[in-house]
């Protein structure tokens, strides 16, 4: 699956064939909510049978391959959002306007809402219990939560348990791995680091790419 502009394609991997285009909208076409994003899309995640895209009309969509049409619309950001991130109980997002908002998976309902950047919230890493963000403000952030079972599908209990920063280096981060002991960080000056997490030292720098990572 990817971009263009508003449009997302869907191609099937083993021979490269487009199978589906879901068409983004303008502003005013027709009355009622738009049939697509507006602006420029900013980001995907594909999990199951279902896309999730993120775009610069500050919304949030989900469209299901098989049935190919949109499914949920999620409204609540207040600026572009930068990333995406799901898996079997949440849908959780960050954009620029600094914030994490964490959705329930079948009604698209806003579960939580997450501060503590100061920037941008570039991109996301989750898992069950853990979750991992990383900001314009050169900052990553890892967060305990709770259990995604049904019983407990409110994520109630949430908390940030480390900031990671690297004080010789004010960079914005463009990506995060979460890695139980280390965590691995790219920016966008091209530098992939590795952080020890239960200290927050930084073990290892490597200058990896030119440009962004």
């Amino acid at each position: 699956v990817g971009s263009e502009g508003t449009n997302i394609n869907v191609f099937n991997i083993h021979d490269g064939e487009l199978k589906t285009v879901f068409t983004g909208d303008e502003p005013g076409r027709h009355v009622g909510a738009p049939e697509g994003h507006i602006s420029n899309i900013t980001c995907l995640y594909f999990y199951s049978t279902r896309v999730y895209s993120g775009s610069m009309d500050t919304t949030i969509m989900v469209w299901d391959v098989e049935a190919q049409q949109r499914v949920l619309t999620l409204e609540g950001h207040e600026a572009t959002v930068c990333c995406i991130a799901v898996d079997s109980y949440k849908i959780v997002s960050g954009a620029a306007d600094t914030k994490i908002h964490i959705w329930d998976i079948a009604s698209g309902a806003l579960l939580r809402l997450l501060h503590g950047h100061a920037k941008s919230v570039n991109c996301l890493h989750i898992g069950p219990t853990w979750m991992v963000s990383g900001g314009a403000d050169a900052e990553v952030r890892v967060w305990d939560l709770e259990d995604g079972t049904e019983s407990k599908s409110k994520f109630r209990k949430l908390r940030c348990r480390k900031r990671l920063r690297d004080l010789e280096r004010e960079i914005a981060i463009t990506v995060c791995k979460y890695g139980k002991l280390e965590v691995l960080t790219g920016s966008a000056d091209g530098v992939i680091t590795v952080w020890w997490l239960k200290s927050g030292a930084v073990l290892q720098r490597c200058k990896a790419h030119e440009g962004m990572v």
